[in-house]
């Protein structure tokens, strides 16, 4: 089981993202039935590279030049979206510096949160900064769960102050926010 925690300014910006995402969305999650090990961030990951945005992977769990990861993206058809996806593995201090630089992604995913850091609050003066109006990221979180809900307290704080969650069960996402629809 995982969650997703999506940070941004705007939260049009993240409704419209993800309308144009289930619009245009290649693989159907019924199709994913047959993709096995592909996670959804990554599905996400390529709609929003196609769409124009700059997107890191930064990728914590495992390495990229590790087989599983390999064979994920050739699945997903990452190469379709080479020139505006990058997979990177950097620590907090690292990804801070990089998105210091010019050219920095628009979008981060980050996989995954106990991996990248374990206090509350340095995530927050993380999320505050980069979200900001002046620098304008979207910053997606992935994190485990124990059954529904996060595995630690922290995560748990994290999904509660983001603008977005979504739960992913095997195939089947769902969006646990109050951000997009009456009831979504």
């Amino acid at each position: 089981y995982r969650f997703m925690s999506l940070s941004t300014v705007d939260k049009s910006q993240i409704a419209e993202t993800l309308k144009a995402y289930k619009e245009t969305h290649k693989i159907t999650l019924k199709d994913l039935s047959t993709l096995t090990g592909v996670r959804h961030e990554m599905l996400l990951a390529k709609e929003l590279a196609l769409l124009g945005f700059n997107v890191l992977y930064n990728l914590l769990e495992e390495e990229p030049d590790d087989s599983d990861y390999i064979d994920r993206t050739e699945l997903v058809g990452m190469q379709d979206v080479n020139n505006t996806f990058l997979t990177g593995c950097y620590n907090l201090e690292e990804l801070d510096a990089y998105l210091y630089k010019r050219n920095s992604p628009d979008v981060v995913f980050i996989d995954s949160l106990p991996y990248f850091t374990k206090d509350f609050d340095t995530w927050m003066a993380f999320k505050k900064k980069w979200t900001s109006k002046k620098n304008g990221k979207i910053i997606i979180a992935s994190g485990h769960a124990e059954g529904k809900h996060p595995s630690t307290e922290m995560q748990k704080r994290v999904m509660y102050d983001c603008k977005m969650k979504i739960y992913v069960s095997g195939y089947l996402a769902t969006c646990k926010g109050r951000t997009i629809g009456k009831n979504g």
